[in-house]
C-alpha cells in the first residue's frame, strides 16, 4: 500500500470521526477520554512490546538520540500519558462553549 493511500485514508476515517465527535455530548467524550486512559494502563505491556520494535527500527536508521528518546515509551511515559488524559477529561469542554 503507498504513503498516498494509507494518508487518504487515515483522513477518510479522520473526517468520520470528526462528524461522530461533533455530535457527540460532552459526557460521552470524556468517557471516550477516561476509556482511552484505562486502555493505554490496560495495554502496557502490549504498548512496550510495539514500542521496542520501534526502537530498534529507529536504533537501525540511526535515527539522533534525542529523536530516539521521543519515540521511546517506558511504564511511567505510559502511565503519564493515562494520567493526562483523565486530566483534559476534566477540563471544560470546548465544544460546548460555543
Amino acid at each position: 500500500m503507498s504513503a498516498t493511500t494509507i494518508i487518504a485514508d487515515i483522513a477518510k476515517r479522520a473526517r468520520v470521526a470528526a462528524r461522530t465527535l461533533s455530535s457527540s455530548t460532552g459526557s460521552e467524550r470524556n468517557q471516550l477520554l477516561l476509556n482511552i486512559a484505562d486502555e493505554l494502563e490496560k495495554n502496557l505491556d502490549v504498548i512496550i512490546k510495539a514500542n521496542q520494535l520501534d526502537m530498534d527500527s529507529a536504533k537501525s536508521a540511526a535515527i539522533s538520540p534525542a529523536l530516539q528518546d521521543r519515540l521511546l515509551l517506558t511504564a511511567k511515559r505510559v502511565n503519564e500519558m493515562a494520567s493526562a488524559t483523565r486530566d483534559i477529561a476534566k477540563l471544560a469542554d470546548p465544544l460546548e462553549e460555543f
